[in-house]
């Protein structure tokens, strides 16, 4: 079985995430521990897909409109770079649900088995 490797961008992700919860919260500290290439949790089991740091504290989600790859295996991930974000930038639609200011965006680089036949 091979892989195949996916790298994601800024609109894969939800931006909003982490700044849907208040700077104490355990998400912020997660995300600040992480560095490229650490690895992460894909939760598929859900719709959008959850990331999760290896202490299990979900990190992020991809985004609504993110198409899963094509693929027949274990979905993993790591991560491939660390954004930062803020109020400014966030569309007017959701600044009401936000609870900081500025937040860090997780983007993963997402290996999805595949079959070799």
């Amino acid at each position: 079985m091979g892989q195949a490797y996916h790298r994601l961008s800024l609109r894969d992700v939800q931006l909003s995430f982490a700044g849907y919860r208040p700077q104490g919260d355990p998400v912020h500290h997660a995300i600040a521990g992480l560095s490229p290439g650490d690895p992460l949790r894909v939760m598929t089991d859900r719709t959008p897909w959850g990331l999760a740091a290896v202490d299990g504290i979900e990190v992020g989600r991809l985004a609504q409109g993110f198409k899963a790859p094509a693929g027949t295996g274990e979905v993993s991930a790591t991560t491939l770079a660390i954004a930062c974000w803020d109020r400014t930038k966030s569309e007017g639609s959701y600044r009401d649900r936000l609870k900081s200011e500025r937040w860090e965006v997780v983007v993963p680089e997402i290996v999805v088995g595949i079959s070799d036949r």
